[in-house]
């Protein structure tokens, strides 16, 4: 990073608008693609490091909710640390869920 927050600042969030507009679309096949892309970039680690999607969200429910055209949805989630959304406009990350430990 720079010693300007302004133009950190500005950085940061031209990379987020350009993520929330790459992974717009009408091909809901590759979605999860897409989840699992957006959440490493955020937390800046390979898509490798992150832990199955699968173990905190039904995938396969996932993918049929949103490509339904008739009624279209929105689901959120809690994955890595991030609240994710997703629609058939596409992936945003909408919070950042911190942990408590001290619920146990």
């Amino acid at each position: 990073m720079s010693t300007d927050p302004n133009r950190d600042l500005f950085i940061y969030a031209t990379s987020r608008l350009v993520d929330i507009i790459s992974n717009r679309g009408s091909d809901i096949d590759d979605i999860l693609h897409r989840i699992v892309t957006v959440v490493a970039n955020e937390n800046g680690v390979g898509d490798m490091e992150l832990s199955p999607l699968y173990g905190v969200v039904d995938t396969d429910a996932l993918q049929a909710l949103v490509s339904n055209t008739a009624t279209p949805v929105e689901v959120e989630f809690v994955w890595e640390g991030l609240r994710i959304r997703v629609s058939p406009d596409g992936v945003a990350v909408v919070g950042r869920e911190e942990s408590d430990s001290s619920h146990g």
